[in-house]
């Protein structure tokens, strides 16, 4: 529709300034934006995206921290030193050999650490101690503690001198 004169324009129903077929697609758009807005907002609130995200542009590592109650969470870490990654309001974690897996979509080093442990332990070590554990088990003696597990490898705690000695 073209507009002969701009000031027919003020009389109210001459002026035809947007099609309802505009309007709907408008309208569609903007429900669609907030949609994916909402779903972003999830995503980033009930999943580690953004925690991968902050430690790939810091170029940093995330440690993944288990409690003795096997709850889990990831945490970004800052490199201090070489072999030292430190944690804000946690504290400093020594990175240890082989204890990572690099993680494949964002190439983001990710370390594992237990709560007791101020150092990442080698993910070899979590095989060891299961066979070890069954061995154990299958033999009819079960091992529950440190205690048991030195037993097994002829090792007895001083509590004089705080250290291990073989028996």
């Amino acid at each position: 529709m073209a507009i002969a004169d701009p000031i027919a324009c003020l009389e109210a129903g001459k002026c035809l300034v947007m099609t309802k077929t505009t309007k709907l697609y408008i309208y569609g758009i903007l429900g669609f934006s907030g949609f994916l807005f909402v779903l972003f907002f999830l995503m980033i609130f009930w999943t580690p995206a953004l925690i991968f995200l902050k430690a790939k542009i810091r170029k940093s590592s995330i440690i993944y921290l288990v409690n003795r109650a096997q709850g889990g969470r990831f945490l970004v870490g800052k490199h201090t030193s070489e072999g030292i990654i430190d944690v804000r309001n946690v504290g400093p974690f020594i990175m240890t050999e082989n204890s990572h897996t690099i993680e494949q979509k964002s190439r983001v080093g990710l370390f594992f650490a237990f709560g007791e442990f101020a150092a990442t332990l080698p993910l070899k070590w979590v095989y060891v101690l299961n066979k070890i554990r069954q061995k154990a088990i299958d033999k009819g003696t079960p091992i529950t503690n440190i205690d048991d597990l030195a037993g097994k490898v002829s090792l007895k705690f001083d509590e004089d001198k705080k250290v291990w000695k073989t028996t």
